[in-house]
This record gives structure tokens, C-alpha cells and sequence, in this order.
């Protein structure tokens, strides 16, 4: 559907742009579904970790002002 469509092309384009060239388009559209959907929730994890951390560090240095 296009929708489904849509949202693997989403995965793609994350998973391409974050992993800084690492997979090729080619690569990831490729790669087995199970593996790649991993890889999508990995990244969202980490990017979401690191949010998390610099909400941390404003917040302590916002405190000290």
C-alpha cells in the first residue's frame, strides 16, 4: 500500500541520514525487514537517549542561574 510504502522509505531515509553513510540506500532496502525494522527502533532508542541527556544538562544549568 502506499502507505507501507511510504513509511519504509521513512526508515530508509532515518536510517541513512543518522547512520551518516554507513548503509547505502541499496543496503537498507535490501536488508532483511526484521533486521531493519531493529535497526529502526535502535536508532529511535539512541536519538531519544540522547535527547533525554541534553534535557538533563539544560536543566542542571538552568538551575544554576
Amino acid at each position: 500500500t502506499p502507505a507501507y510504502r511510504e513509511s519504509v522509505y521513512e526508515q530508509i531515509f532515518q536510517l541513512g541520514y543518522y547512520s551518516q553513510g554507513f548503509h547505502s540506500f541499496e543496503e537498507l532496502y535490501d536488508m532483511p525487514i526484521g533486521m531493519r525494522e531493529w535497526y529502526y527502533r535502535r536508532l529511535v532508542k539512541a536519538k531519544k537517549e540522547e535527547n533525554d541527556q541534553v534535557k538533563k544538562a539544560q536543566s542542571k544549568y538552568n538551575r544554576k542561574k
